[in-house]
């Protein structure tokens, strides 16, 4: 998008340019303010230069018409004025409501003779064109009324809170001004990513300062606030009902679909230049763990998810958690870890049988839980969840320094929220595969590299 933009001509108030290849149309738009209603865009004011050398209107939005038409790539023109238009003149008046366009055969219908003949003749001899090229020129530029301030202010709201911002009377007039700053200063082109970071730096995120990435992977569950990012892999898995997908139809879509879209978000997040995430979503805990394995701390972000209707955020006070060792046991002869998170349940049978029944090479059974055991109410809060989550990091780093492990295959029984925790702690820890419980059995989902 670009404001002022040096190569729109005529029409360079607002140009919007689409990708190469899109097959969408480039958007050009001239905006003509009043202040009072006592002008009108009609013949007078479209052949009336405003200098004696310079040209007038009509000329100048004509030849942006003919350079854009010569380049062979589908634009579209649009002159926006909150000025009204001559229901009087005998082109203007032939405006189609529906389309805001001068259609081509209402045009082809006017007789020389006509009050719109004689006006056509008059429009292109001050374009020195022929009646034919005018013709199709008019019928291809929008002239669109403009609305009052305070219209355009209740328009910008709706679209203020689906684009995830705040749109209470306070940010519509930050929004104003940030756009009027870009016209006054002539700012040219604006990227997205320049657009959402002075979008974040103006308090402008619909949870004030934080930004809320959405998780669509075994459902898409309803969502009280509108995202800034979205991943969405919910037709890579199974078309059944969304409690029973937990495996993704092809295994191969984990390193080749979901983890290219993860770090897109984490890229597309780091342009609002605000570290703090709240995360939504119908997901599964692999998922959750590699959110947060995503978005670590080390890097400065702030993650946050609703935990059984209380917000854990990992910025929480830290409460001491007693990190229980339950079991460190010898499983084969082989050279890799296995550790089992139990915190909601005990799921070390399970483990241990698929740690048999598998090619799984882990030498050692890792099994960390708390003082008290497992239970559905082992985790109280996100203070005492960041606390643990970042002492069976530690617990993990140890186990792989003395028995020179490179590989981790980890099996998680916790909250959503904790799944999210732990990984954002998961740093210098070896390779790390992360299983999803089948009810019964695990299958490894994600890889992450250590």
């Amino acid at each position: 998008m670009s404001i002022e933009d040096a190569q729109g001509g005529a029409f360079d108030d607002v140009v919007v340019r689409s990708r190469a290849g899109s097959g969408l149309a480039h958007e050009y738009t001239q905006v003509k303010s009043s202040n009072y209603r006592n002008t009108v865009v009609n013949e007078t004011w479209l052949l009336t230069s405003p200098s004696p050398r310079g040209k007038c209107p009509l000329a100048h939005f004509y030849a942006t018409w003919a350079r854009l038409t010569a380049t062979g790539e589908p634009f579209t023109l649009t002159l926006l004025s909150n000025r009204n238009y001559d229901h009087a003149d005998p082109i203007l008046n032939l405006i189609d409501n529906s389309t805001d366009t001068i259609p081509r055969e209402a045009l082809d219908r006017l007789r020389p003779r006509s009050a719109g003949g004689k006006a056509l003749e008059r429009w292109s001899a001050s374009l020195q064109i022929s009646i034919e090229e005018l013709a199709q020129f008019l019928s291809e530029v929008r002239l669109v009324h403009g609305e009052a301030d305070t219209s355009w202010l209740e328009r910008c709201r709706p679209l203020m809170q689906q684009a995830g911002l705040r749109n209470d009377d306070a940010a519509l007039d930050v929004g104003r001004a940030m756009v009027r700053n870009w016209v006054t200063a002539g700012r040219g082109a604006r990227t997205r990513d320049e657009i959402r970071a002075e979008v974040a730096e103006r308090d402008l995120l619909a949870r004030r300062g934080t930004l809320v990435l959405a998780v669509h992977a075994i459902d898409h569950a309803p969502i009280p606030e509108l995202p800034n990012v979205t991943i969405d892999i919910v037709d890579h898995y199974p078309d059944v009902d969304p409690f029973q997908r937990r495996q993704l139809s092809n295994p191969n879509a984990w390193p080749t679909i979901v983890i290219p879209k993860l770090n897109k978000a984490r890229t597309e997040l780091g342009a609002f230049r605000s570290r703090r995430v709240h995360v939504v979503g119908a997901m599964r805990l692999p998922l959750y763990f590699a959110v947060g394995r995503t978005l670590p701390e080390v890097a400065g972000w702030v993650l946050s998810v609703d935990q059984r209707g209380e917000e854990w955020a990992t910025s929480a006070a830290r409460e001491g958690a007693n990190l229980d060792i339950q079991s460190d046991e010898h499983v084969k002869g082989a050279a890799e870890l296995a550790v089992a998170i139990a915190l909601t349940h005990n799921p070390v049978a399970e483990v241990r049988r698929c740690l048999s029944e598998t090619a799984i090479p882990a030498e050692r059974l890792l099994v960390l839980s708390r003082d008290g055991g497992p239970s559905q109410n082992a985790v109280p809060g996100p203070g005492w969840a960041i606390d643990w989550a970042t002492r069976a990091r530690d617990a993990v780093r140890s186990a792989t320094s003395e028995t020179g492990a490179q590989r981790v295959h980890l099996f998680i029984a916790a909250p959503a929220g904790l799944a999210l925790f732990l990984g954002h702690q998961w740093n210098l820890v070896p390779t790390t595969v992360v299983y999803e419980h089948l009810a019964p059995g695990y299958a490894p989902t994600i890889t992450f590299a250590g």
